[in-house]
């Protein structure tokens, strides 16, 4: 049995968004913390690979997928299912029950098209590919005989956000006006979302991590709060000092039309609230990838 120490955490997926914060985060707060990628094979000749032998806490924030990836591509999100399938019976045939798992999954699309604010224990049905897969991967965690736990992330945004196909509506709309298009909506602009930002997602998975013992295996992680698309372009506005032009596309099938989570759960077993109003978020948001494009036109010169 190797020695593990209490703050060796590995991050599989550490280099995306949610994942490279939650690495910081971890980090500052005094853990040894490696950052395993695709490239990096999950199990060995001896069963789990190093550093995953080792590991007393392990988040698994990889993923291939969006909700319009899945969509596309069910191969995509079948291979996420078998990754992770894996690297459970993996960690089973190990004998590692002693492993706390922190699955970052998806809070708007496991819960489908209901009726808002959902709570952890509010029913889970997914309207799309993405929701249907991610809570396939909580079905495998709570099977699994480990440490458990499932942190249904509502919409992350915040600096380094990618502009991905199909998710991230700061990210797109920030871009968008940095180059003079218009702002890009699917439907109309009283869709309602729940928007956190991202070092508040990284401070409740890392407070989930090391919290002694926990009375649930599942948590809401969001801003308690529906916005509507017409205030989120108002921040937008605000954050970029002047009105942007709106083009409306029709609703996607992806998509449900009103989302946002309970996070009472949280809040009483932990203490955990967020702390960044979507206002001010999303002018952290702008002033980093303005810096960033400053940034790569210097060094293209």
């Amino acid at each position: 049995m190797p020695t593990r120490s209490h703050t060796a955490t590995v991050v599989v997926g550490g280099r995306g968004f949610l994942g490279s914060a939650l690495t910081r985060r971890l980090q500052e707060d005094g853990h040894v913390v490696t950052v395993h990628g695709r490239e990096h094979p999950l199990t060995g000749p001896d069963g789990l690979a190093a550093p995953l032998r080792e590991a007393a806490r392990v988040v698994w924030a990889a993923s291939r997928i969006n909700p319009v990836i899945a969509a596309g591509r069910p191969d995509v999100a079948d291979a996420d299912v078998a990754t992770f399938t894996e690297f459970l019976h993996a960690l089973a045939r190990d004998g590692r029950p002693d492993v706390r798992v922190a699955l970052l999954s998806s809070g708007g699309t496991v819960y489908g098209a209901g009726t808002p604010p959902f709570h952890e224990d509010s029913p889970a049905v997914p309207v799309n590919r993405y929701g249907c897969t991610k809570l396939a991967l909580e079905r495998l965690l709570h099977d699994a005989p480990v440490d458990g736990v499932v942190v249904r992330v509502a919409n992350a945004y915040g600096p380094g956000q990618p502009v991905a196909p199909g998710q991230g509506v700061v990210s797109h709309w920030l871009e968008a006006a940095a180059e003079g298009r218009d702002l890009v909506v699917f439907g109309d602009l009283e869709v309602v979302r729940d928007f956190v930002y991202v070092d508040d997602v990284a401070e409740a998975v890392a407070a989930l991590l090391t919290a002694p013992s926990l009375r649930h295996d599942t948590y809401n992680v969001g801003s308690s709060r529906g916005t509507t698309l017409d205030e989120l372009r108002g921040h937008v506005e605000a954050a970029v000092g002047h009105p942007l032009r709106v083009r409306l596309e029709p609703a996607r099938a992806v998509d449900v039309r009103e989302s946002w989570l309970d996070t009472t759960r949280i809040s009483e077993v932990i203490g955990w609230h967020p702390r960044t109003v979507l206002r001010e978020g999303v002018a952290r948001q702008w002033q980093a990838m303005s810096r960033a494009r400053h940034d790569r036109t210097a060094a293209a010169r």
